[in-house]
C-alpha cells in the first residue's frame, strides 16, 4: 500500500498511514499457533451457510481451546428454518472448542433496529461472568456470516472494549452472481438500461440509521453518501431515495481472488442505473479491510467541510471491519442500514480458506486510532 503524503501528519502524535500500514493483516488459520491458554469466549452465528460452522471446527482441529461459547441466532420471520440449517454443527463444534460444554444462545432479530446487538452480545458475555475491562480477557468473533447491521453493530461494541479481539473468517470458494449469470444480465444491464436483478437477497423492509452509529453533528450541510453495494441493487437504491444525498461516492470491491476480478465490473454494472455523472467511484478491497479505513478517512478530510457524511455499506465482511475503525475514529459520521426483507439461503456450500485477524487489546487500538487526530504539543 503506498503511502500518501500527507503535510499535517506531522501535526498530530501519529501519522494516519503510518498507523494503516502497521495494522494486522488477515493471515491462514493454519499459520497461527493456538494461545497457550483457552481464550475466554468463542462467539459464533448461526447461518444458512456451511462456512458458518467452519471457523469453529477449524479452530478446534488446530488445538484451539475457549472457556465459553456464544451461538448467534436470526430470528426473522420466513428464514427460521434455513438459518438454522447448520445448528448442530456449530454447536457441536462449540462444545469440541470448549470442553464438551454447552454454548450460550443469542437472538438477534435484524428487522427489530431498536435492539442493538452489540449490547445484547455485551450483556450475554457478562451474564457468563466474563470481564470485558481487561485485556487478559481474549474472545474470538466468527463474522463470516454476520449481517451488516449485526457486524457493524457488534463489532463497535467489542472495539469499544478492553479485551483483546481476534476476528476469524471463512472465505466461500464461489460466489453468486456466476460468471454465468453475469453473462445472462448483461443484455439488460447495458443495452436496455435497465437496473441489473437482485442476488442474494429480495426487498428492503427500512432504511434507517443505525442508533450505535448515529450523526453526531447534523446540520444544514448537504449530504454525503459514500455507497458500498453487494449484488443487490434495490437495496442501495431504497438508501438513495430514502436519504437524498446530494452527493454519492461509490466504492466497488475490488475482489481477493483473480479468477474472480470480473466482479469488479460486473458490480458496477448492477448498479449502472443509479449512477450520475456527477457521482465519484473508487475501488477498494474486499479483503484488506486497511484499504476501507483508509479511503474513509482520506474522504472524509477532503468533504467534512462542506457536507455531513453518511456511510452504506453492503460489501464484504472484511470492508465492515475497516468501517468499523473509522466510525470509532469519527464518531460524528453515521452509518445507514439497509434491511432487507428476506436473504436468498442458496449459497455456496464449500469453504476455500479460513483466516485470522488478531488486534489485540482494543484499548490499545482505539488509543492508536485517536493519536491520528490528537495534535502534538
Amino acid at each position: 500500500m503506498r503511502k500518501a503524503v500527507n503535510r499535517l501528519s506531522g501535526a498530530f502524535e501519529c501519522d494516519f498511514d503510518d498507523l494503516v500500514e502497521s495494522l494486522p493483516q488477515p493471515v491462514n488459520l493454519g499459520r497461527f499457533e493456538p494461545p497457550t491458554t483457552a481464550v475466554s469466549c468463542f462467539v459464533g452465528i448461526a447461518g444458512f451457510e456451511a462456512r458458518c460452522f467452519t471457523g469453529a471446527e477449524t479452530l478446534a482441529m488446530l488445538g484451539w481451546g475457549a472457556q465459553a461459547a456464544i451461538c448467534v441466532h436470526y430470528i426473522q420471520e420466513n428464514m427460521t428454518e434455513s438459518n438454522e440449517f447448520y445448528t448442530n454443527n456449530l454447536y457441536a463444534a462449540c462444545r469440541h472448542l470448549c470442553q464438551g460444554r454447552e454454548p450460550e444462545a443469542v437472538t438477534h432479530n435484524e428487522h427489530n433496529l431498536a435492539r442493538d446487538f452489540g449490547d445484547r452480545l455485551l450483556d450475554a458475555i457478562h451474564r457468563m461472568g466474563i470481564d470485558t475491562s481487561s485485556s487478559a480477557t481474549h474472545v474470538v468473533f466468527d463474522i463470516t456470516v454476520g449481517s451488516s447491521r449485526l457486524l457493524l453493530e457488534g463489532l463497535h461494541a467489542l472495539l469499544n472494549t478492553d479485551v483483546e479481539l481476534t476476528l476469524v473468517y471463512s472465505e466461500a470458494a464461489e460466489y453468486r452472481p456466476s460468471y454465468d449469470e453475469y453473462l445472462r444480465d448483461q443484455k439488460n444491464i447495458i443495452d436496455v438500461g435497465k437496473p441489473g436483478r437482485d442476488f442474494l437477497t429480495s426487498g428492503v423492509d427500512r432504511v434507517e440509521l443505525l442508533h450505535r452509529l448515529m450523526v453526531r453533528s447534523a446540520d444544514a450541510r448537504s449530504t454525503y453518501l459514500i455507497a458500498v453495494p453487494s449484488f443487490t441493487p434495490t437495496r442501495i437504491s431504497a438508501v438513495l431515495e430514502e436519504m437524498a444525498p446530494s452527493l454519492v461516492h461509490w466504492l466497488f470491491g475490488i475482489p481477493h481472488l483473480i479468477p474472480n476480478r470480473w466482479r469488479l465490473d460486473a458490480q458496477r454494472d448492477y448498479h449502472r442505473a443509479f449512477i450520475e455523472p456527477s457521482h465519484q467511484q473508487s475501488y477498494v478491497s474486499t479483503f484488506d479491510y486497511r484499504e476501507m479505513l483508509n479511503i474513509l478517512e482520506k474522504t472524509y478530510g477532503e468533504k467534512r467541510v462542506d457536507h455531513n457524511l453518511l456511510v452504506c455499506s453492503l460489501g464484504s465482511k472484511l470492508q465492515k471491519v475497516g468501517q468499523v475503525l473509522f466510525h470509532i475514529l469519527r464518531p460524528e459520521v453515521g452509518a445507514i442500514a439497509s434491511i432487507a426483507h428476506q436473504w436468498d439461503p442458496e449459497r455456496s456450500k464449500v469453504t476455500r480458506a479460513c483466516y485470522a485477524l488478531r488486534f489485540g487489546p482494543c484499548s490499545q487500538l482505539r488509543r492508536a486510532l485517536w493519536r491520528t487526530r490528537t495534535y502534538r504539543l
